[in-house]
């Protein structure tokens, strides 16, 4: 036996064995030398006539061994030999339990590593975790898994990734592996289920999984939250026949809205191409509202010397030119809003709401502002500009929308006979179950006259051949406007388009989904 500190130039330690003998006992004790050295061990060899028939090694441990740590799967089937802990086709739960109390062990301390002789296209086996949990204090822990591709998987924990709180001693080398193996030809993604908070920017995230190798391309669709404070950092994610083995995650997280209500937004995980056409997954994103309750005494306002002045109708005044209110009072405005960076339509409505909640403004009623549209002021000024980042944006939409009038014949020139004076409408086109809470719309035609909105509010501004009308209230498909006119009969020499077009969450929709278009 040679000495533990490896000193060459002291001799070892031989124990002879005399002749007859079978076994000899031999006491080892290691004394503190105080000095820290990994590395120390005792090498023993057994000789027969100057012969090595034998050996091995003692390690001597500088501490005493700490915590062992004991891994288990669930939701996985039995082992099918002594090599695994079991199959898992799916998502599975793996246990941490820690022979005694432990600090410091986070999830980041979890790795996995792939048998080498189960790799696809020599691309390691991944694992997706999420909801690591502490169910016993420092003793177990939990976390859920879902793997990116078959193979045999090994779940380890490195030593030293946690310290006993009694003794101070790190804790000692823990694995255990299971098989995996996934059905085939199928778009797997896990978890069903998500929770994020408002405003919060990590989100929560699922992935997205392919169990076999597709034969074209892949596009995988990720839909429903149009109309929700929902968004999803990669709507859509693909795979190819060269880069499918790995899973696509998808972060999901939630705007700050207008309201103090908790959200529950079902979401499609659809794929198309590549022999996967059809297969979807639903996954329910719970949203969890971080505002307070709204106060039936104040409207909930962070900045009380900003907006104590400002009206429901001065807010609409400010959206359709007529007023100007600071860039402080506009980014007031926002952010009690939709909070997406710009005044709107889902602020200003917002805002009156909360005014009415709490009985600032007067009972519900049409308001009619003596506004100028934008770009037609008496003065021939132009509407002065809010904000150098903020207007650019405000009325981005103006850009992008259409006409709601006869585009097959164009305008239709009076017809002959005596002039049918009375009232034209604005339908609105919406898809089904779609939830509005107001619409911003320009009216244009010869000696436009008074405007209603029968059960709804109307804020206006213009002239006689042009108006901005922004009509609130919980909107339907259909008639949401009428306007008198001099003449009904020539119903096309009048035309309307969609400003913008609001959701009850006071977040604006996307107008290639709605149109208006006038009725008589």
């Amino acid at each position: 036996m040679t000495p533990a500190d490896g000193d060459s130039a002291t001799p070892g330690h031989q124990v002879i064995l005399p002749a007859g003998s079978t076994s000899v006992v031999v006491t080892i004790t290691a004394v503190d030398d105080g000095i820290e050295d990994p590395g120390e061990e005792l090498s023993i060899s057994v000789d027969v006539g100057g012969k090595a028939i034998d050996g091995g090694s003692i390690r001597i441990n500088n501490r005493p061994l700490g915590p062992t740590v004991e891994i288990t799967f669930e939701g996985v089937q039995p082992p099918l030999d002594q090599q695994v802990a079991g199959t898992a086709n799916g998502p599975f739960t793996t246990r941490f339990t820690f022979s005694e109390p432990v600090r410091g062990f986070a999830e980041e301390d979890i790795v996995w590593q792939t048998h080498a002789g189960t790799t696809v296209d020599s691309t390691n086996v991944g694992v997706f975790p999420w909801d690591y949990t502490e169910v016993r204090a420092g003793v177990e822990y939990t976390v859920e898994m879902m793997p990116t591709q078959a193979g045999r998987l090994y779940i380890v924990v490195q030593p030293g990734a946690a310290t006993s709180v009694a003794k101070g001693y790190d804790n000692q080398w823990g694995a255990s592996s299971l098989r995996v193996e996934l059905p085939e030809d199928r778009m797997l993604v896990a978890p069903a289920a998500l929770t994020v908070s408002e405003g919060d920017g990590d989100g929560a995230a699922f992935v997205v999984v392919l169990t076999s190798e597709p034969s074209g391309t892949v596009t995988v669709t990720v839909t429903g939250m149009d109309g929700t404070s929902v968004q999803a950092s990669r709507p859509t994610v693909s795979f190819s026949p060269a880069s499918w083995t790995s899973g696509r995650g998808v972060t999901v997280e939630a705007r700050n809205d207008a309201n103090a209500s908790d959200e529950r937004v079902p979401l499609r995980v659809e794929a198309s191409g590549g022999g996967y056409d059809g297969q979807s997954v639903d996954v329910v994103v719970n949203v969890s509202d971080d505002d307070p309750a709204a106060s039936p005494d104040a409207p909930e306002n962070e900045s009380p010397g900003l907006l104590s002045d400002v009206t429901p109708e001065s807010a609409a005044a400010a959206l359709l030119g007529e007023l100007d209110l600071s860039r402080g009072q506009l980014d007031a405005l926002d952010r009690l809003g939709n909070d997406n960076g710009r005044y709107d339509l889902g602020d200003m409505l917002s805002w009156a709401v909360r005014c009415r909640r709490a009985e600032r403004s007067n009972r519900p009623r049409r308001r009619r502002s003596r506004c100028y549209p934008r770009g037609h002021r008496p003065d021939g000024r132009g509407r002065r500009c809010r904000s150098p980042t903020r207007t650019a944006l405000a009325f981005l939409a103006v850009v992008t929308l259409s006409w709601g009038c006869d585009q097959g014949r164009g305008l239709v020139e009076p017809s002959a006979g005596e002039p049918e004076p009375g009232f034209l409408g604005v339908e609105l086109a919406a898809p089904a179950g779609a939830l509005l809470s107001g619409a911003w719309l320009a009216v244009e035609g010869p000696d436009i006259g008074e405007l209603r909105t029968p059960g709804l509010e109307l804020f206006e501004a213009g002239d006689g051949s042009r108006k901005e009308v922004i009509v609130a209230g919980a909107l339907s498909p259909g008639r949401i406007l009428e306007f008198r006119v001099p003449d009904r009969r020539p119903g096309s020499r009048y035309r309307v388009r969609s400003i913008e077009v609001t959701g009850e969450d006071f977040t604006p929709r996307d107008l290639s989904v709605y149109s208006a278009r006038i009725s008589r």
